[in-house]
């Protein structure tokens, strides 16, 4: 027995031994196929080896060979079993570490970015020394860059980039470097990157990958407005890394360049090197959207629009293809900025829905740039005046708008809604925030300003544009001046306009051509109105003429056409305004021509008429009138432009083509608001004609249908004078008073109360006479009927004796019209009979106060036959010692009647005979001083003397009121 199990011993041990030669065989032929690339063959021989090695010590090793020939043959799914069982059975191996950095490769691949980075981490913590290590460290910091953990990816690269003998040395650089772009660290990106541009400049051969950094370097310059230093860098890729990865896109980046520079033909020869030398590069695309950029900024919105739509779908076809999600989101990206040019496109092509339709699609896939796509939908639905869906955008968003960098655009459009809903100062508070460190201030300035006119606060408006031009760029001083100018044109203060503009030019010359060119033109056209609004029209026709001049300039803008067109009919309006009628319907007819406001237009066909009818050219304002007319047909204009045209005829005495007209007018358009007018025309011609009955047929449908017109006081005038002009008056007083009661401001007319105290007057209607005159007296002393009022008031209350009355009228009118002596005198005249005296004595005591000697001779003899002898006694002698004229005489002779009539003959008889030799009598008082010295003496019995005296009375003066008494005494002496 012992001898047979010896002799199995020593069989198994030489099987053995045969079977561990065979084996390390296999494992040998594995491993030269694996080191030949032919992993096929590997895989088999591998296989073989752990199949029949049992657990031979290089079983790991077989294992791990195994594995990576599997990932090489692309069989990831095989070779992370096998990697998955040598971690669990030699973990502490060597080959059982190694595998955590191919099983990382593996996940990496599968983009388990979280999985692929914990196993490289484990294998840099298990194995750092490691041949490895590097190609490890940049794994971790891919694995973190697309878990968008940049800060920790640059960490992780930091390890490498900063070791320059590492052989990822420069392939990490690039990874940083975008990196570092990607969290727009300009500072540091531009730091780094400008180190790498000096060492590829020292040996240019040395660094295959020099044309990413290049590239890197210039996308941070074209970041920070540095397009030469990019341009440098760009072109170091087109000219020594020709083919490159980055040589596409360096050629779109050269258009774009080449593009803000105003070089629009190298621009374009860019992009045209790419599409031939590139094809089938993802940047054109870039490309493309480019050339759509470039019509876009040449306003050619219908092409560009077009070219807009076909980028976008050739980003849709390219993002369907198999491609990483780096370019898809770059792609994304493109695809974003490339609805918002499109939007901009279809916004000016008057496509608002199509645009709005557009940014949404922005805003419900959550694309880049979707603030801002809800920031334009906002703004577009605040120009349509959609409010309603402007606020459901504002309720839905504005949570998400809170911690957006757009936060402050967002915050404008709720207070721009806010003022549009008329809650100004609600919108003031919403911005007040934003100050004048903000990009945004301009913008939300030009809100408040809108916000305090809104709220009469002018100053406070001017006050913030103030504010504005001081910190304002000087590109943009022209406008906020401009805007200045509107204000105060807006508040009437038309002077400081003009004064305004004076520094306009300081900053017009910092504007391209076209921006000076329309706000030079907008702030001639504002000054043009100013000079019309404070009447200085001939400047105001210079300056807009200037305008006019720019009619045929190509370069003037289509939305700033309108002030020229608009220039036309103020320019009119001004040589209107100077009688110079003939310039103002040439004017007028051009505007009419081309101005598009329609509002505009149908006044300067109307004014054109009507310069030519002010200038008294009425064939051609009857003709344009009726032109007018027969183009409108119906309307306001059509009926005011036939009133017109009546009228004009009426002043070239074609009564009938007016009357034609006319009637018309009254009979056909029976709703028109010029009715009145031709039936007050048609009143005018039936009172010219005394066609009485007709006109007042006519006034009655106008005061049944029109008494709220106008003209229906006029109409009433017509009627009063009527019947003035008739003389009757109890008509005209019945008219007045109608008209006083019906006409709302009657109070306006006071001939019309003149007319009611005239007529009642007439009538004999005192009291009612007295109220109307009065009522003038006391509402229109600035009237000219005033002064005739209170002379019929004086003529009533003398009439009916109110003398009390009339003493207060006097007075009332010698304080208003003091020169006239009449009513001072029957002043005084009233005054006396106060005493208690008749207005005859009243009278006489009054010119007798006056020293009027006729008037106190007239008292005297008043006083005598009133009984008062004593006093007449002593005024007839004061009159004949004062007077030895006629008054004098006449004085005299009474005094010797009243001797006479005493029987004092003797006495008597020498007063008469001093009449004729001591007062310078006439021949009256001469006759009858003869004649009654002659009676004396006949009555004393001088016959002798009696007859002498009556001889000499008839030869000297034959002719007297005293000869028959002379004839008759005569015959008694014979």
């Amino acid at each position: 027995m012992k001898k047979i199990f010896f002799v199995i011993i020593i069989i198994c041990i030489s099987i053995s031994s045969f079977s561990s030669t065979k084996w390390m065989g296999i494992l040998d032929s594995g491993m030269e196929d694996f080191r030949k690339g032919q992993y096929n063959f590997a895989v088999t021989n591998l296989k073989k080896y752990l199949l029949l090695s049992g657990n031979d010590i290089n079983k790991p090793k077989a294992l791990y060979y195994l594995s990576l020939s599997y990932y090489f043959e692309n069989n990831f799914s095989q070779s992370k079993i096998n990697l998955d069982e040598l971690i669990s059975r030699y973990k502490t191996s060597e080959f059982g570490i190694q595998a955590y950095f191919w099983l990382g490769l593996i996940n990496q691949n599968e983009k388990e970015w979280k999985n692929a980075e914990e196993l490289f981490l484990r294998f840099i913590y298990s194995m750092p020394g490691s041949d490895l290590l590097d190609r490890a460290h940049l794994a971790v910091a891919n694995c973190q860059y697309e878990q968008s953990k940049y800060k920790e990816a640059l960490q992780t690269l930091g390890i490498i980039v900063t070791n320059e003998k590492s052989e990822k040395f420069e392939e990490a650089s690039v990874l940083y470097s975008y990196i570092l772009i990607k969290l727009n660290d300009l500072e540091n990106g531009i730091s780094f990157l400008s180190k790498w541009a000096t060492r590829i400049e020292e040996n240019p051969s040395k660094y295959p990958l020099k044309d990413r950094l290049w590239l890197y370097l210039a996308e941070l310059y074209i970041n920070t407005n540095e397009d030469k230093k990019a341009y440098t860098l760009l072109k170091n890729i087109d000219n020594f890394s020709p083919g490159s990865l980055s040589s596409d896109i360096a050629l779109l980046r050269l258009s774009e360049i080449e593009f803000r520079a105003g070089n629009a033909l190298v621009s374009a020869e860019y992009i045209k090197r790419l599409n031939i030398e590139y094809p089938d590069s993802v940047y054109n695309i870039d490309a493309q959207l480019n050339s759509g950029i470039a019509l876009f900024s040449e306003k050619n919105f219908s092409k560009s629009s077009e070219a807009f739509s076909s980028v976008i779908k050739n980003i849709d076809r390219k993002i369907n293809e198999t491609i990483s999600s780096d370019e898809e989101n770059r792609l994304i990206s493109l695809k974003s900025k490339t609805i918002l040019y499109y939007a901009e496109s279809l916004i000016n092509l008057k496509r608002t829905s199509e645009a709005i339709e557009l940014l949404n699609n922005i805003v419900t896939n959550s694309y880049p740039n979707f603030e801002e796509a809800i920031l334009m939908i906002c703004e577009l639905y605040i120009e349509n005046n959609e409010i309603k869906a402007l606020e459901n955008l504002i309720k839905k968003y504005e949570s998400t708008m809170l911690s957006s960098s757009k936060k402050e655009r967002f915050d404008i459009i709720i207070a721009t809604n806010l003022s549009i809903n008329k809650k100004h100062s609600e919108s003031n508070k919403k911005i007040e925030y934003i100050t004048i460190q903000s990009k945004n201030y301009s913008i939300a300035n030009s809100l408040r300003i809108k916000n305090y006119i809104a709220l009469s606060q002018t100053d406070q408006a001017l006050k913030t544009l103030r504010e504005q031009l001081t910190i304002s760029p000087k590109k943009e001083r022209a406008e906020i001046i401009y805007n200045m100018m509107s204000l105060h044109f807006n508040n009437r203060n038309f002077s400081e306009v003009i004064t305004i503009s004076e520094i306009m030019p300081t900053y017009l010359k910092e504007l391209s051509f076209s921006t000076q060119l329309s706000i030079s033109l907008k702030t001639d056209y504002l000054i043009g109105l100013c000079y019309m609004q404070i009447k200085e029209y001939k400047k105001g026709i210079s300056l807009l003429n200037k305008i006019i001049s720019l009619r045929d300039d190509k370069s003037v803008p289509d939305y700033d056409r309108k002030l020229i067109e608009n220039s036309f009919y103020y320019i009119a309006w001004m040589y209107y305004k100077i009688s110079d009628y003939k310039n103002a319907a040439i004017h007028f007819k051009t505007a009419s021509l081309l101005i598009k406001n329609q509002e505009l237009k149908t006044d300067s066909q109307f004014m054109e008429a009507w310069s030519y009818y002010s200038a008294g050219n009425y064939n051609d304002a009857a003709e344009q009138f009726i032109t007018i007319y027969e183009f409108y047909k119906s309307g306001n204009l059509a009926v005011k432009s036939l009133l017109n045209a009546g009228k004009s005829f009426q002043n070239i005495n074609k009564n009938k083509e007016a009357l034609d007209i006319f009637n018309r007018i009254y009979t056909q358009f029976i709703d028109s608001e010029y009715r009145p007018d031709a039936l007050y025309e048609l009143i005018k011609y039936a009172y010219n004609d005394n066609k009485d009955i007709e006109a007042n047929r006519y006034i009655n449908v106008f005061s049944d249908n029109y008494q709220k017109n106008p003209l229906y006081p006029s109409i009433l005038i017509l009627q009063i004078e009527n019947f003035l002009s008739a003389e009757r008056y109890s008509e005209v007083l019945s008219a007045s008073l109608h008209f006083i009661n019906t006409i709302p401001d009657a109070i306006q007319y006071d001939m019309i109360y003149y007319w009611a105290g005239l007529s009642s007057f007439k009538i004999k209607d005192f009291d009612t006479s007295e109220k109307y005159f009065l009522f003038i007296t006391e509402q229109f002393t600035n009237s000219t009927f005033n002064e005739i009022a209170l002379k019929n008031l004086i003529n009533i209350y003398n009439e009916t004796k109110q003398y009390k009355k009339e003493i207060a009228i006097i007075t009332k009118f010698l304080a208003a019209f003091k020169d006239d002596e009449n009513y001072k005198t029957r002043l005084l005249v009233l005054n006396k009979m106060s005493t208690g005296v008749s207005i005859e004595e009243a009278s006489l005591q009054t010119l007798s106060d006056t020293g009027d000697i006729n008037a106190q001779y007239k008292l005297a003899v008043f006083q005598y036959n009133k009984g008062d002898i004593e006093k007449s006694i002593k005024l007839f002698s004061e009159i004949r010692e004062k007077d030895k004229g006629i008054a004098g005489a006449l004085a005299n002779n009474f005094l010797g009647d009243i001797e006479f009539k005493k029987e004092n003959y003797k006495e008597s008889l020498v007063i008469y005979a001093n009449s004729i030799s001591k007062f310078a009598g006439d021949n009256e008082t001469n006759a009858e001083a003869l004649y009654k010295t002659a009676y004396c003496y006949y009555t004393l019995n001088s016959k002798e003397q009696a007859l002498k005296l009556l001889k000499t009375l008839n030869e000297k003066y034959p002719e007297n009121r005293w000869k028959p008494n002379a004839e008759a005494l005569m015959r008694s002496l014979k």
